[in-house]
């Protein structure tokens, strides 16, 4: 329950309940009698035999340099004793939050103590005082968020729904991962050109099916006809991936959130992946956020859809008995999504009945191609763009959708391997941007139900694009054995 509030005339003054900082002390005789009694080792009695004993002594030998990783960790993001009691005077007061206990962890100095007011009024009223405190704005970063500290079984069974909210104050220009490094920025033009060339390559694949059959014969000879027919194609995947990355950057402009540029992922099935980007600073809140992750794939899935859609009234459906200069690809491609199926057999037909193949126009393959890249890159998994907004709505509940929805990733890519587009995807996923993102500096504030219903929207846009298109049996006795 929260602490009684001293009388309003003393709102500057120092909190009066007990503060302790905790500091570490022989961190190896902390850590080692938790894991002898998790364990139930009789130190003693593995000590009586030699091997026991040599393992034993490596196990301390272990702990130890855990205990010191630790706690170089520690003094790397602690605050000294000054700044923190110049915290508590002079940035928190009785109409904000009532500090009742401080804690140096490797995380950070964690300030406890009892929200006075809204958990956005409280936030404001921090940042203002810390702002007219120059000295120590330069110094510490604070963030509003539940306790990320671990909590034991006791503390466990006593709070009741989700973690007290703490402060967590970092000290300003020491956080590890928010400076754009110089081997990032070679890597990211290495993977441009690569992926330019990878795309160039999709693009040229498209004409494998067209009626003469020539497009080897002519790449062998140095015929320059196939590169002209699929740089345009190229270059518009190129486009909308680049309004994708545009929506980012104007909304992260908008909102005060510094990005990473952008790291582009070559794809042998689709041209490329999209684009990891890191987040290089904390988003104020979760609408910050929230606005950042949804402008991408909402310009770059909106043009992809309008360009999917334009491309249809113009493809000819049925291909050509004579070289043409459309892309040709099989009909099962159109039937590996329910949405895209769906639309182009209101303006072609029904697909199966057109033949094994289907003769596009390139902006419907351009469309088709960047809506795919748009739906993978909704998909609510760790870094993604699609887990950040599932962060944004959810908060901590987010955790659990990445992780179910990681494991659906991963079910159907073994349960059904004849996609290589989800088996590729997947291992970029779990190698690349399956860990979790940085806070926002106010973890506490909520995103408006306006966002919430536009996050809806655009994930079932996401679910309709990536659902196969369910294709009718001929011959259901066939099925039967």
């Amino acid at each position: 329950a929260p602490a009684p509030a001293p009388p309003a005339d003393s709102a500057r003054e120092p909190a009066t309940a007990p503060v302790s900082t905790t500091q570490p002390s022989e961190p190896t005789s902390q850590l080692l009698p938790n894991v002898t009694s998790v364990f139930n080792l009789d130190l003693d009695a593995l000590k009586s035999n030699s091997s026991t004993a040599e393992m034993t002594m490596a196990v301390n030998e272990a702990l130890a340099e855990v205990a010191k990783r630790m706690e170089a960790q520690q003094k790397e993001v602690g605050l000294d004793d000054a700044l923190v009691e110049r915290l508590r005077a002079e940035v928190f007061d009785l109409k904000s939050f009532y500090v009742t206990d401080v804690e140096s962890t490797v995380v950070g100095t964690v300030f406890r103590g009892n929200l006075r007011a809204d958990a956005d009024a409280v936030y404001e009223r921090v940042q203002d005082a810390l702002a007219k405190a120059p000295e120590l704005a330069e110094k510490v970063q604070l963030l509003l968020l539940p306790d990320p500290t671990p909590i034991t079984v006791e503390q466990l069974q006593e709070i009741e729904g989700e973690r007290r909210p703490v402060f967590l104050a970092l000290p300003a220009g020491r956080i590890d991962g928010l400076m754009q490094t110089t081997p990032e920025i070679g890597l990211a033009l290495i993977s441009l050109g690569i992926g330019c060339f990878t795309t160039l390559g999709y693009a040229l694949s498209s004409f494998l099916l067209s009626a003469d059959g020539t497009l080897i014969e002519q790449l062998q000879a140095g015929d320059p006809a196939p590169l002209i027919q699929a740089t345009p194609i190229a270059l518009g995947l190129g486009l909308i991936q680049l309004a994708h990355e545009v929506g980012h950057f104007g909304a992260a402009a908008r909102n005060g959130v510094k990005l990473g540029v952008p790291i582009l992922l070559p794809s042998l099935q689709l041209g490329h992946f999209g684009c990891v980007t890191r987040l290089l600073s904390f988003p104020k809140d979760r609408t910050a956020l929230f606005d950042v992750a949804f402008a991408g794939p909402a310009a770059g899935y909106a043009l992809s859809i309008l360009l999917y859609t334009v491309g249809l009234v113009i493809s000819p459906g049925p291909p050509a008995a004579v070289a043409s200069s459309n892309p040709v690809i099989p009909a099962g491609l159109l039937t590996s999504s329910l949405l895209l199926n769906t639309l182009a057999s209101i303006f072609l037909g029904d697909i199966s009945a057109i033949g094994p193949v289907v003769e596009l126009h390139p902006l419907a393959l351009i469309g088709f191609t960047s809506a795919l890249l748009n739906a993978l890159q909704l998909l609510p998994i760790g870094r993604l763009d699609g887990g950040r907004i599932a962060t944004a709505v959810l908060g901590q509940g987010a955790g659990l959708v990445s992780a179910l929805s990681l494991f659906s990733l991963g079910f159907s890519t073994l349960f059904f391997g004849d996609n290589p587009v989800l088996l590729f995807f997947g291992l970029i996923v779990i190698f690349f941007q399956r860990q979790p993102d940085l806070p926002c500096a106010n973890e506490l504030s909520e995103v408006s139900m306006q966002r919430k219903l536009a996050a809806g929207a655009l994930f079932t846009f996401m679910v309709l694009t990536l659902l196969p298109f369910p294709v009718p049996v001929a011959d259901p006795q066939a099925l039967v054995i």
